[in-house]
């Protein structure tokens, strides 16, 4: 099956914040698979299965206004997890809405489970990272209306199979020296840029849309 990358002129009705240059986003991507050469347990990508995604949305958004994704540590690997909450502070409540990314579905964690596998990556993999690049990544939050107008809008021009995220580490300068201010506050920190990914079974192909980076990344 091949991978059909749908390009951004042919979409410029979708509109959001912080759209990434393919090429900024290869060069990011390129940066962060130089560090799993030297730290075990970095994952290069996830899959997130849209519709459960969205059935969570609408099962926790009705009181709560942002969406944080936590870097935690499953198994010696790097993993995703998130919680809904009513603050874009990083530590959990006991009312937020945390789930732990299995396969493509986030699965309902307890507040003790979930401060556990935090806490794995804060002192594991994520002393690496320090270590390595002297800065740190532990979480990227939204705001939830956002998640929801970025879903809402793609779902206008596609039928969305799953949202794809690939990690990748932030770079100031692009590929030929130069600035990249939209980067400079984040430099050399890792996160995620999120692709959707579709099934066109008439040219049994995988259709890919441009990449968002569109969130807030914490300390």
């Amino acid at each position: 099956m091949g991978k059909q990358v749908v390009e951004q002129k042919s979409h410029k009705s979708i509109v959001f914040a912080k759209k990434i240059k393919k090429e900024d986003e290869d060069l990011f991507i390129m940066r962060y698979k130089t560090l799993t050469k030297v730290i075990s347990g970095l994952v290069e990508n996830f899959y997130i299965d849209i519709a459960f995604f969205k059935y969570l949305i609408i099962k926790n958004g009705s009181n709560k206004d942002f969406c944080k994704f936590y870097f935690i540590q499953e198994n010696e690997l790097i993993n995703i997890a998130m919680a809904f909450s009513d603050n874009k502070d990083f530590p959990v409540k006991d009312d937020d809405g945390l789930y732990v990314l299995d396969s493509k579905l986030f699965v309902e964690k307890d507040i003790t489970t979930f401060k556990r596998l935090v806490d794995n990556f804060n002192n594991g993999i994520n002393l690496k990272l320090i270590q390595n690049i002297k800065t740190e990544t532990k979480m990227v939050y939204y705001k939830l209306e956002k998640v929801e107008e970025y879903i809402g809008t793609l779902e206008l021009h596609f039928d969305i199979d799953h949202l794809k995220f690939n990690m990748f580490q932030y770079s100031e300068i692009d590929i030929r020296g130069n600035e990249l201010p939209d980067f400079m506050d984040v430099k050399d920190r890792i996160a995620f840029c999120v692709h959707a990914e579709v099934k066109d079974l008439t040219r049994n192909t995988t259709i890919e849309s441009i990449g968002y980076d569109f969130g807030t990344v914490y300390p």
